[in-house]
């Protein structure tokens, strides 16, 4: 009887039960009883093993069999691994995305971009990973030449494909005449 109390002790410490509390004894309730669990008189078999109820408990012998570290760590490793193949995901997806680099910046990339980011007096580099493909678009009031064009696409095809660079297919494009391949990645 004395671990029934330090297990209503646990309960009201760390559960919040009330302050107040009755005791029934195993083949000693009464209707009352019955009647918190719906039943209006006691049921023709009041004890046994209930199998719906077994997901609501730890099953003793998983646990056991499970390695003897504190079940926090254990789910947080758990948790941890998830996160970590989640995050490899997003990275791989990130990596296939789109970039839009804007000149002079060879190195930093636009993965969200719009129809308004093709602006009259830019230079662009619309980089497709997946496809090994790299669009480059000038506007008609850019001010570098053709030279600083093709010198400005390596520099943004070496950063964006880093070693694997040489089988990426350029198409350059011009405030004119772009091509509805380029266009369909602008909103």
């Amino acid at each position: 009887m004395e671990k029934a109390y330090s297990h209503i002790a646990l309960l009201q410490k760390y559960e919040k039960a009330s302050s107040t509390y009755e005791v029934i004894h195993q083949d000693k309730e009464d209707l009352l009883f019955w009647n918190l669990w719906g039943l209006s008189s006691p049921p023709e078999t009041k004890y046994k093993v209930n199998p719906e109820w077994d997901d609501w408990f730890e099953d003793v012998k998983k646990a056991e069999a499970r390695p003897k570290e504190h079940p926090a760590v254990y789910t947080l490793g758990r948790c941890q691994a998830t996160i970590d193949e989640e995050e490899e995901e997003l990275k791989r997806q990130r990596e296939m995305k789109p970039r839009l680099y804007t000149y002079p910046d060879a190195e930093e990339f636009a993965t969200v971009f719009e129809y308004d980011d093709l602006q009259g007096d830019s230079l662009i580099c619309l980089c497709i990973k997946p496809v090994n493909k790299q669009y480059i678009w000038s506007g008609i009031d850019f001010e570098g030449g053709e030279e600083e064009v093709k010198k400005y696409a390596e520099e943004v095809k070496r950063h964006c494909w880093k070693d694997n660079s040489s089988g990426v297919v350029q198409n350059f494009q011009t405030q004119e005449g772009p091509s509805s391949s380029f266009l369909e990645y602008f909103d």
